[in-house]
């Protein structure tokens, strides 16, 4: 049978999973040969990638301790606000750095239409990541809203904890 311990365990799994993924991605994007000085589109599109991988670390270290409390028992806790709190700006974070680099590819190409700059390698892939890119921004400016509201419905039911304790 399905156990709440057992789900916990699973995400807890699923969280290390993804530790693994974020080193073995970030360890691939060294391998695939970039200069920033060219500003060719690989530069734009692993540019976002390099600045969130630290962020993307900070973000499972948080779930990770947040897991850890559920597991002890500890779950309407300041800490957990914290640490959601801490997730949820990560997710502004990086769907700002996501957005900014969107718009300086948009901004190249529009560049490059109007003459003003003398630029050949703009294609329809650009136009695919800038489509792609901006639907990932959106997505995690969502997570970052949807882990905020959670965060304060325990805020909310820490404080309701809190009153119940003095009342008793």
């Amino acid at each position: 049978m399905w156990s709440k311990e057992k789900s916990v365990k699973l995400t807890h799994v699923m969280v290390r999973i993804f530790y693994l993924i974020l080193t073995v991605v970030a360890a691939a994007s060294i391998i695939i040969p970039i200069t920033v000085s060219d500003y060719g589109p690989l530069a734009f599109y692993i540019v976002p990638f390099y600045i969130s991988v630290p962020v993307g670390y900070i973000a499972l270290v948080c779930l990770d301790k947040l897991l850890i409390n559920i597991k002890k028992g500890i779950v309407f806790d300041n800490k957990n606000v914290q640490l959601l709190r801490i997730f949820s700006w990560l997710c502004f974070f990086v769907s700002m750095v996501t957005l900014l680099f969107v718009a300086v590819v948009i901004l190249r190409m529009y560049l490059d239409t109007v003459g003003a700059i003398n630029v050949t390698f703009i294609t329809i892939a650009d136009w695919y990541y800038s489509i792609f890119a901006f639907c990932v921004s959106v997505a995690e400016l969502f997570v970052g809203v949807v882990v905020r509201v959670v965060k304060n419905i325990f805020e909310a039911a820490i404080k309701i904890k809190e009153e119940n304790e003095l009342t008793i």
